[in-house]
């Protein structure tokens, strides 16, 4: 075993009596004997308990190390799920804002055109863009809806758009 040493009390009582005449009044004349012994012993140094100690000492602090990693890191996570929240829902108004912008210009390009000022071709580019802007809003809204979805893992909530001033607004 890993017991280096021991320290101890030991207690020993003996009696005993004898039908002699120094002893007599002690012992009435009779011959008996009475004895009693103890042991107590403590170890020194217990090097497996020393280890074993120390190793849960070291699993705690390993432990309490790695719950304020992992917290540092879900903070982290949904720090950056939110940036990329906004970030998406940026993308998303700036689609709309084109759109609409588009949707202006071929207004004007139509004008233009009945006015004699235009050819065919730029109201047909316009409308490949209105399309392409069309296909960027789909594609921004998708993003957007992932992008709160990764943020209601990591929290449990749910998020609303987040408000914008009225020229912002999405269309409907």
């Amino acid at each position: 075993s890993g017991v280096l040493g021991t320290t101890g009390i030991g207690v020993l009582l003996s009696r005993s009596g004898r039908n002699d005449s120094s002893r007599q009044a002690f012992t009435t004349g009779s011959h008996h004997r009475c004895s009693a012994s103890g042991n107590l012993s403590q170890p020194l140094f217990d090097k497996e308990l020393k280890y074993n100690r120390h190793a849960a000492e070291t699993e705690e602090e390993s432990g309490r190390v790695l719950l304020s990693l992992e917290q540092q890191q879900l903070a982290l996570n949904t720090a950056l799920a939110y940036l990329n929240l906004q970030q998406e829902n940026e993308l998303f108004l700036l689609s709309q804002l084109e759109y609409r912008q588009l949707t202006s210009e071929l207004e004007r390009v139509k004008k233009l055109e009945q006015q004699g000022f235009t050819a065919d071709i730029d109201i047909t580019e316009v409308m490949l863009e209105i399309e392409r802007s069309k296909l960027e809003i789909y594609t921004a809204y998708k993003t957007l809806g992932d992008a709160k979805a990764q943020l209601f893992q990591l929290t449990g909530k749910t998020y609303k758009q987040p408000t914008r001033p009225k020229r912002f607004q999405t269309i409907a």
